[in-house]
C-alpha cells in the first residue's frame, strides 16, 4: 500500500494522497514502531498485512520502501 506517514497522538498513520486522510494505522511487525518517525512526512511503500480492528484499519508492516521526501494533499 502506498501513501504517507503522519503521527496521530501515539500512533504512526499511512494517509492518503487526497487531503492525507487516515488509510490504516502502521504496527511494524519486526521492529519497533518508533523506527516510523524517519519517515515522518514521506511519501513511503509498506508490505505487511491487514487486519480490521474495531474501526481502524491497521498494517502490520514487514518492509517500507522510501518513494519520496515529502507529501502533499492534492
Amino acid at each position: 500500500m502506498t501513501g504517507c506517514i503522519d503521527q496521530r497522538g501515539e500512533k504512526y498513520v499511512l494517509t492518503g494522497d487526497d487531503e492525507l486522510k487516515k488509510k490504516a494505522v502502521l504496527r511494524g511487525r519486526a521492529f519497533s514502531d518508533d523506527n516510523f518517525a524517519r519517515y515522518l512526512g514521506h511519501k513511503v511503500k509498506v508490505q505487511g498485512s491487514a487486519v480490521t480492528e474495531g474501526e481502524d484499519a491497521v498494517i502490520n508492516v514487514d518492509r517500507i520502501d522510501d518513494i519520496s521526501g515529502s507529501c502533499t494533499a492534492q
